[in-house]
């Protein structure tokens, strides 16, 4: 190759038999696999450290791959949440909380974290979270159409990890507080 550089890199067994493994996939050599690696990670990057979060990534891969989540296209999301809040829907709030107790009982079972749980949510890109302290969070929401749908799920899931929770609202965000049941020393939070 014109212009290239070699490089001469160490890796441990885990990345040594996934190269491995790789390899014997598709036929590529290490140096092709780490050369494709490399230039997606830059990608990704797009020359501004700042922009890609490998824990967001992670969580993306996580939710898509398992097949329960899907990546909707904002235009969609507000078409489907103004459908949603127009009339009588009380079937479909029943079933909501219905889905957002049925994730309290995965997240509890796996042990995840309150501000995991927020984390998640802001990677399906559902809004923007500020932890304001260990208890309290500001959720920025994209639209003010979101915010039934949102505030719901959130004390619903809350609610089904045993977790007092306290959302306010506002315009265009939703402020919410963790409350710990001091007579209770067994529900404090671990954040």
């Amino acid at each position: 190759m014109e212009g290239s550089e070699r490089l001469t890199i160490s890796v441990g067994p885990v990345i040594k038999e996934s190269l491995r493994k790789y390899k014997k996939y598709t036929g590529k050599s290490n140096s092709e696999i780490i050369r494709e690696a490399l230039k997606s990670y830059f990608e990704l990057m797009d020359g501004n450290i700042y922009r890609f979060n490998p824990e967001t990534g992670r969580l993306y891969h996580e939710m898509i791959s398992s097949g329960e989540h899907i990546i909707l296209d904002i235009d969609h999301w507000m078409l489907f949440l103004r459908e949603v809040n127009s009339g009588d829907r009380t079937d479909f709030w029943k079933d909501h909380r219905t889905v957002a107790r049925s994730h309290a009982e995965q997240f509890a079972e796996r042990g995840v974290s309150p501000i995991k749980v927020l984390q998640r949510l802001e990677a399906c890109n559902l809004f923007t979270l500020s932890k304001n302290s260990d208890t309290e969070f500001t959720i920025v929401l994209s639209s003010e159409v979101t915010k039934k749908f949102i505030k719901t799920f959130l004390e619903e899931v809350f609610r089904g990890m045993n977790l007092k929770v306290e959302v306010r609202e506002d315009y265009s965000k939703l402020r919410m507080r963790i409350i710990e049941d001091k007579k209770d020393e067994a529900s404090k939070v671990k954040l």
